[in-house]
């Protein structure tokens, strides 16, 4: 009989689940849970965890230590016990307990089992890394950066309105190209980001809020972003304070990742933080959420241009002749192209 438990599971209160027995009966299961916790049993699986060396009894009827589970022994029907460890890396991952009928089944001297130990122990080290992939846990900040050594500080301060950055690309020179938003005079903002970038210059206006592009130098906050693997959900920039929103992996030092920010701009503080898990989206997954998002018309759309060639170059089709086999017009067709495709983009990039 074999029976399993996670290295990290055996304590005092430690109680191996009936589905982790196998080949014994359900009598013996429920004895494991009055004897695992107890000498000489609960040593052994001890002593392999500190080690991470297999341990054995050679015949628990003979050895003095087990006086007390012969009557077990008997019983059940095995006569020699080994607790061999999963091990990966120096770090015991899990143990395995065999019970035999047989006094040299546990034996090792051909280092079998050694090696049985060592296979499954980098199996499960390698399935936990995969599953740490596809549910890591992620630690949202909300930070007020302190001075006004950022550049989009800066312009907030000279135009007196709120600047919200949307996103930023990172150039190979340690510069980054920053779409910012803000209800600023469009001249205001490109007089005043003259003084803090590279280049500026308005995109498009939507009602009151106008987007420009900032051609900014190498910045510090960026930079501590992409040493800690964080990653930027919102920034907006006033000209009395600038906050930020952030995620990062839970295995980044919450403090550590404040002091590197408080470093380039004093006076940085925390302001509020929670975990989440964070799922990666499979490709089943993706096609689901994306599914949804898109009503019919933007599905129907973005798949017939797909399939006749629209994205290719060069066009095999074109929007008119799109808009014909659908039978409604050019303006129309492209009206929902292009939501399915901001949908698209929106899914992918945020």
């Amino acid at each position: 009989m074999v029976w399993h438990a996670k290295a990290t599971a055996v304590d005092t209160d430690f109680r191996p689940p009936p589905d982790t027995v196998h080949g014994a009966d359900a009598a013996y299961a429920d004895r494991l849970g009055e004897v695992a916790t107890k000498p000489p049993l609960f040593d052994l699986l001890t002593d392999a965890i500190e080690t991470g060396e297999i341990q054995t009894v050679v015949d628990v009827l003979d050895d003095p230590d087990w006086v007390d589970h012969r009557g077990d022994a008997l019983t059940y029907g095995f006569r020699s016990i080994a607790v061999v460890p999963a091990v990966a890396d120096d770090r015991v991952e899990a143990l395995f307990v065999v019970h035999a009928n047989e006094r040299d089944t546990v034996s090792n001297e051909d280092g079998l089992l050694t090696e049985l130990g060592e296979t499954v122990g980098y199996v499960i080290a390698a399935t936990n890394r995969a599953d740490a992939m596809l549910t890591e846990r992620k630690t949202q900040l909300q930070l007020q950066l302190g001075g006004d050594r950022l550049s989009l500080t800066r312009l907030a301060k000279r135009v007196e309105r709120e600047v919200g950055l949307t996103g930023v690309i990172p150039q190979s020179d340690g510069s980054v190209i920053a779409f910012v938003v803000t209800d600023a005079a469009p001249e205001e903002v490109v007089a005043a980001g003259e003084d803090v970038a590279t280049r500026a210059r308005p995109l498009s206006t939507n009602g009151t809020d106008h987007m420009f592009e900032l051609r900014l130098p190498r910045e510090s906050l960026f930079e501590t972003l992409y040493a800690s693997e964080a990653t930027l959900r919102a920034l907006h920039a006033s000209k009395t304070q600038t906050t930020l929103t952030v995620e990062v992996p839970e295995r980044i030092h919450v403090r550590s990742f404040v002091d590197a920010l408080d470093a380039n701009y004093p006076g940085s503080k925390l302001l509020s933080r929670r975990t989440h898990t964070d799922g990666v989206a499979t490709p089943a997954t993706f096609d689901s959420e994306i599914r949804d998002a898109w009503t019919d018309r933007q599905h129907e759309a973005i798949r017939a241009a797909h399939l006749a060639g629209f994205y290719e170059w060069p066009r095999r089709s074109t929007a008119a002749k799109l808009a014909e086999t659908f039978d409604i017009s050019p303006p129309t067709f492209q009206y929902h192209l292009r939501a399915a495709e901001r949908k698209l983009v929106e899914y992918v990039f945020e």
